[in-house]
């Protein structure tokens, strides 16, 4: 908790009230003749606190001071929108022509030889990229297969993410 000083004040004052109260003295009776002075005084300390802990409440916590909005209410596109929406055979289909194009560029093969390097997962060490593109010859591991049995996820958003990796590392390669 953040004590402020009004926090202490209040503090100071209900415990000297308390311990006025133990001792058995009324608090009034030490003041003697000015004591509706001391209490008018009191009364009117603790109401300026108290609006001053409002104002600044109200202009401090979020549901009352918001700025205003500068934003225009266009939607901005965000890189790789178009792919969220794609089937996961078109995706593929994507992700093998750029990886045919990027294996052309990089490793200077023709499109038949890139296109086998892909179909025998030859293009990438990373096994579950190579399947994921591959043909059905090109198996995941065992131990892959069974850990996404165990975790119960899909393994193709885990492909995806492998593919696309291997080939932002591909491309990385080629421009060394």
């Amino acid at each position: 908790m953040n004590w402020r000083p009004a926090h202490l004040g209040g503090l100071a004052a209900v415990l000297t009230g308390f311990a006025l109260v133990v001792v058995d003295v009324s608090p009034l009776a030490i003041l003697g003749q000015y004591s509706y002075v001391v209490v008018l005084l009191f009364g009117l300390g603790v109401t300026v606190l108290g609006g001053l802990e409002l104002a600044d409440r109200h202009a401090t916590t979020g549901e009352w001071w918001r700025p205003t909005p500068t934003e225009s209410g266009h939607r901005v596109p965000v890189p790789g929108d178009e792919l969220a929406d794609l089937p996961d055979a078109e995706l593929q289909d994507r992700l093998r022509r750029r990886v045919v194009v990027s294996l052309m560029a990089v490793r200077n093969c023709s499109e038949a030889d890139a296109r086998a390097q892909i179909e025998d997962g030859t293009w990438t060490d990373d096994r579950l990229a190579a399947a994921y593109l591959g043909s059905e010859a090109v198996r995941l591991p065992l131990t892959t297969q069974l850990r996404e049995l165990v975790r119960g996820t899909s393994t193709e958003a885990r492909a995806r993410r492998h593919t696309i990796s291997a080939l932002r590392s591909l491309r990385a390669e080629g421009s060394r």
